[in-house]
């Protein structure tokens, strides 16, 4: 049966000599896969460009409630990205979202409000002025509401990422943040717009909110995209 959904293009695999397999997060379905045919031959020149991580489509598509992969009737450009892809800090952090969906969303049914939040989030950064450089931290503690596991604030020196709370005491186990950036932290939760940390700081922030990922999603693994953001958000 056909349906029409929109999607987030994750990943985009060549299979065959023409082909493509690629991994959308769609509005209706979660996070489904999908053979394109032909999209990489001579007479289909350009529509392989449809499928480009974090494009926005409109799709119709094949689907049943058995099987692992389907196929797609058509698929067009929802929103022709103007400053993301092209901008070298913007590009990076579309690719850290993109992996973070890639490896944090695995349900194969409907989300609407997550969907709905991850496509916000990626028009949002097509568009001009905005606080990137905390872009990418804002994203992750949002998700983690839609994904269940949300931080929580509170009084306490210490941040327990086991727990996801704030501790007074030291916790009995090695995740949690020391207490000097358990207080940056705390101020990323309140979402001060006054806050403004050290290039040291939101690295280290970063990295413990991908620690909390882990801990809290079963088989999430290593990112590989936060060292290219560390690489050009220097400054």
């Amino acid at each position: 049966m056909l349906h029409h959904t929109k999607g987030i293009v994750l990943r985009t695999t060549p299979y065959s000599e023409s082909s493509v397999v690629v991994l959308v997060y769609t509005e209706k379905f979660g996070r489904q896969t999908y053979i394109i045919n032909g999209v990489r031959s001579a007479r289909s020149k350009g529509k392989s460009a449809l499928y480009q991580h974090g494009n926005l489509l409109d799709m119709v598509v094949y689907h049943k409630e058995t099987g692992d992969i389907f196929r797609v009737s058509e698929a067009s450009i929802a929103h022709a990205y103007t400053l993301a892809p092209f901008d070298i800090v913007r590009s990076s952090i579309m690719l850290f979202l993109v992996e973070l969906m890639t490896r944090a969303i695995s349900e194969t049914e409907a989300n609407e409000e997550l969907f709905r939040f991850c496509w916000q989030a990626f028009l949002q950064l097509d568009r001009p002025g905005g606080q990137l450089s905390l872009y990418p931290h804002r994203y992750m503690l949002i998700m983690s509401r839609y994904l269940g596991f949300e931080p929580h604030s509170g009084p306490g020196h210490f941040f327990d990422m086991l727990e996801g709370h704030f501790s007074d005491s030291i916790p009995r186990h090695t995740h949690y943040m020391e207490a000097e950036l358990s207080s940056a932290f705390r101020s990323l939760l309140s979402d001060d717009i006054q806050f403004r940390p050290t290039v040291n700081t939101r690295r280290s922030l970063l990295h413990y909110l991908i620690i909390y990922y882990q801990l809290h999603l079963s088989g999430f693994g290593k990112m590989h995209s936060p060292d290219i953001l560390e690489e050009v958000l220097r400054d």
